[in-house]
């Protein structure tokens, strides 16, 4: 009996413990906007009664919300909004990466021959089992939430088909953009960024972060937005972004310039690797090769 009073108080302990550390993981940014923190973060929406997810429920708080939006098809985000799709979300996501929500199988099945002259070099990342996904968008759409309009923005690079999502709301513009930076200046990884570059006759192999050129045009177009608040899809909220953003395209310039400055691809093809250069710092001048 004593051992049960000690067992009893112990759950109660972690149930208490558990929900004091689950409300300092949210942030309130306004009457309509919470963030749940997580290794993904979930935004929540909610007006007049109707509620919108993006990214999803890392917490796992929700049953349902009207709808979720997705940025990219990395199985590392998406699991967030699984669940919520499958209790009757309608489901948003970037057309150009629908294979990897909807055709997962045909990828996995074909991996187990393709994996051995894998030149792509693009992540394995990819869901295990398929997702319904219920509207299709790409950049210039624009989507009606409930008389809330939602502008789509095409920003490749830490995927190849990554879109933003961009809506007013509590007198505020919110950019919801993925993975494409991560708090302030700073990227989840560059090791994503792997791709073939084909304007520079590079292949995926040696593409060591090929879309580096596609995410600084991202963050620029982001920037262009005028935002008042970033929620990327990992990270601290960014309630500064022009100042976040420019820190990060300095910072991976510099990283790039580092990189190409000391690669022996240069000595071999120096026009390519000029091409290179101009993609992600704007002038080849810029490297000390």
């Amino acid at each position: 009996m004593h051992r049960s009073k000690h067992l009893i108080l112990a759950y109660v302990l972690i149930v208490l413990v558990t929900a004091i550390s689950g409300a300092q993981t949210q942030t309130r940014l306004g009457p309509y906007v919470t963030v749940q923190h997580g290794p993904v973060n979930g935004v929540l929406i909610e007006k007049d009664g109707n509620s919108l997810a993006v990214y999803g429920d890392p917490a796992n708080f929700l049953y349902s919300t009207d709808m979720v939006l997705f940025t990219h098809s990395r199985r590392d985000l998406v699991w967030a909004g699984r669940h919520l799709v499958e209790n009757g979300a309608v489901s948003v996501a970037p057309a150009a990466e629908i294979d990897h929500f909807s055709k997962v199988e045909t990828f996995w099945s074909d991996f187990t021959a393709r994996r051995f002259h894998d030149y792509y070099q693009q992540t394995t990342k990819i869901l295990t089992k398929s997702l319904r996904i219920d509207k299709q968008v790409s950049g210039g759409d624009t989507l009606d939430w409930h008389g809330t309009p939602i502008k789509v923005l095409d920003t490749p690079g830490y995927t190849r088909g990554a879109v933003s999502y961009f809506l007013d709301m509590d007198g505020k513009k919110y950019g919801f953009v993925g993975d494409i930076i991560h708090g302030n200046g700073q990227l989840f990884d560059l090791y994503s960024l792997q791709d073939a570059v084909a304007q520079a006759k590079i292949g995926g192999y040696h593409g060591y972060a090929g879309r580096l050129g596609d995410l600084v045009q991202s963050l620029r177009k982001v920037l262009a937005q005028k935002p008042n608040i970033l929620i990327p899809a990992r990270g601290p909220v960014i309630r500064n972004p022009e100042a976040a953003v420019g820190k990060l395209i300095e910072r991976v310039q510099a990283a790039y310039a580092n990189y190409l400055s000391i690669n022996a691809g240069h000595w071999y093809f120096k026009q390519r690797y000029d091409t290179l250069a101009k993609r992600v710092l704007g002038s080849a001048d810029r490297v000390d090769w």
